[in-house]
């Protein structure tokens, strides 16, 4: 069985030597490593170069940077294996992952999709975490449960760091992929990854869920993740336009879940544009714009929403009522305190 591994890789020139090693040295051998350098300037591609002297499995495509969507879409054109895997080029696996991934593939041809546990790596600080609490099997009947999950609805007895909308952890059917015409839309500007998985579980027939860490998520402090951000909640609605978009048709409880990820993407819209020094407004400002967004759609309406369930989040909950309540100024300080020095 042999699995295409596909890394895009932009600037992780401290990173990518050990994830490259990790994929390469996998227990199972009948791989095709597929390196998707998005134009790093920072040395990444001439380590990346550097690997397929050693390694006659290894593939370096090269581009402009075009983002991580246009990236994995290169490497899902280039895929030649029975499966596909997602790792991210500062990430890390263990040696057991695709051989282990695969035993669900070899013992059921219905299986579309295997996930598993991650490690979560804080500067050298690991974690374990898990995206269920045992060993799951989903048919059609789940896929809204793994959406809703997806989006941000969790169990309050999961312990995680991210959702189960990434698409590393997970090795996928090639013609599952294919056939059905998936792929990230290179125009989104994050999260890109739900949308696909998204995708992936409306159609999905069967999945199967390893409770074991077998994939090391690395938590970079430079990530542009956590960068400043002026637009951020102009991409908040792209985003949600986009989610209300791919759900269309599905649950309440989906739909639910969508408006309650417009209150995340409100905390990620005062975190990364109005907590950070690039920042210049005074206090007053800040709750002055706070307020006017919070009027403005997706917000007004997920603001205003009463919602069927009770997130395990305290932060989130106090944040939801200090907004409903308008006390813009608390929820921005709360948003202070939950992210300070992230």
């Amino acid at each position: 069985m042999k699995v295409s591994v596909i890394i895009p890789v932009y600037n992780v020139v401290d990173y990518v030597d050990r994830c490259i090693s990790s994929v390469v040295s996998q227990t199972h051998n009948d791989l095709e490593v597929i390196i998707v350098d998005d134009g790093s300037i920072d040395g990444s591609r001439q380590k990346c170069e550097a690997w397929i002297q050693k390694d006659d499995r290894i593939i370096l495509i090269t581009q402009e940077n075009q983002g991580v969507s246009v990236a994995r879409n290169k490497g899902l054109e280039m895929a030649s294996g029975d499966f596909i895997a997602f790792v991210d080029g500062d990430d890390y696996l263990d040696s057991m992952y695709i051989e282990s991934m695969l035993e669900p593939f070899s013992e059921d041809v219905n299986v579309e999709i295997v996930f598993c546990g991650y490690r979560y790596d804080d500067n050298g600080i690991v974690s374990e975490y898990g995206f269920f609490e045992k060993d799951c099997v989903f048919d059609r009947n789940d896929s809204e449960k793994l959406i809703s999950r997806a989006i941000g609805v969790y169990d309050n007895n999961i312990k995680r760091k991210t959702h189960i909308g990434t698409p590393w952890a997970k090795i996928y059917k090639t013609c599952f992929i294919k056939e059905n015409h998936i792929f990230f839309e290179p125009g989104m500007p994050r999260m890109q990854d739900l949308i696909f998985n998204i995708k992936c579980f409306k159609l999905l027939s069967k999945g199967i869920y390893i409770n074991k860490s077998l994939y090391t998520y690395v938590r970079r402090p430079e990530s542009t993740a956590n960068n400043y951000n002026a637009k951020y909640e102009l991409d908040a609605v792209q985003i949600i336009d986009c989610l209300n978009e791919v759900t269309e048709g599905l649950s309440e409880k989906v739909n639910e879940a969508v408006k309650y990820k417009a209150v995340l993407l409100l905390i990620e819209a005062i975190r990364l544009k109005y907590s950070k020094k690039e920042c210049k407004l005074s206090l007053l400002e800040k709750r002055k714009e706070i307020s006017k967004m919070s009027k403005t759609e997706p917000f007004e309406s997920a603001l205003s929403h009463n919602y069927c369930f009770v997130s395990n989040s305290f932060g989130r909950n106090l944040f939801l009522m200090f907004m409903k309540l308008r006390m813009y100024l608390l929820a921005y300080v709360l948003v202070i305190i939950k992210y300070k020095g992230k």
